[in-house]
């Protein structure tokens, strides 16, 4: 037990508490900023789906219809599984509708969630 006590001593008086705590401030760091980014590039996505959408259904073209097809994407490339599945079930119904209603109210919840927004 006592060569316990020595080596930690040692390990102390090198100063491996230190640099372990670096590494964890350093990963903590880094993660923490990959999570700003990508909640910043939902936040884009999910901005841009919305002002798409409201474009396309003042006035229905091709291009309107790309572009939201555009933001459709970039939802799927950083949206949660059920904001994607939420976004899929909007753009399948129609306009006007209950159904259309229910899914957009299901898919802002999804998006919240994603944006960690309280419900």
């Amino acid at each position: 037990m006592a060569w316990i006590s020595v080596g930690v001593s040692f390990l102390g008086g090198i100063g491996l508490g230190s640099v372990l705590t670096a590494v964890i401030q350093r990963w903590l760091t880094r993660r923490a900023r990959a999570d700003d980014i990508l909640i910043e590039g939902r936040q884009e996505a999910f901005r841009g789906i919305f002002e798409a959408t409201e474009t396309l259904e003042l006035g229905w073209t091709i291009e309107k219809a790309k572009r939201l097809g555009f933001w459709i994407i970039r939802v799927e490339l950083l949206g949660s599984r059920e904001t994607i599945e939420a976004t899929h079930a909007r753009r399948d119904t129609a306009p006007n509708t209950e159904e259309r209603r229910q899914s957009q109210k299901r898919m802002i919840k999804a998006m919240r969630r994603d944006l960690k927004l309280p419900s």
